[in-house]
């Protein structure tokens, strides 16, 4: 016999009407729970993490997977480029000019003043090693953040603490 929890279960895998009897919860985690490896790497970084589910599919629909190697330039300094990098593995050199400024790794992103103001970037990114990205281009990023602002606000956030980090650079320099 079949309970409101199976019903629940039912339609949140889309079956319909079809109903299936499990003994156990870990079983309808397990059966009804589609894993894309895409959406668990989005939902693990940071910058995501208060995004609802809705997002996240979305950006894992949207985004493509790379992996460059090691000197491979992404966003190249005083050029327009139209994309957001989320770096899921590896690490990045950020350089104006022939200065090194900071360093990206491991649920990081790029790209994100150009997805704002579309300018030119004002640094060269390029991986220090080998790289494991997803790419989202601008105008698919663009209504993704309309349908979800929480995404916005992860960016100004990631924005000012990126500003933070340069002013002490360059104080620090000074």
């Amino acid at each position: 016999m079949t309970g409101p929890q199976d019903l629940r279960l039912c339609v949140r895998a889309g079956l319909g009407r079809t109903m299936v009897t499990l003994d156990e919860p870990s079983e309808a985690m397990e059966m009804f729970h589609h894993t894309d490896p895409k959406i668990e790497r989005l939902a693990r970084i940071p910058i995501f993490e208060h995004a609802d589910g809705a997002a996240i599919r979305e950006l894992a629909h949207v985004a493509d997977e790379i992996t460059v190697p090691a000197g491979t330039v992404l966003i190249k300094e005083g050029r327009l480029h139209a994309e957001l990098f989320v770096i899921v593995a590896g690490e990045a050199v950020v350089t104006v000019g022939t200065t090194e400024v900071a360093r990206l790794g491991d649920g990081e992103i790029t790209g994100e003043l150009s997805l704002f103001e579309r300018r030119p970037a004002n640094a060269t990114v390029a991986a220090a090693t080998e790289i494991d990205a997803l790419v989202i281009p601008f105008n698919r990023m663009d209504a993704v953040m309309d349908a979800d602002p929480t995404l916005v606000r992860a960016i100004a956030r990631q924005l000012a603490h990126r500003l933070r980090m340069t002013d002490a650079h360059l104080r620090a320099h000074a």
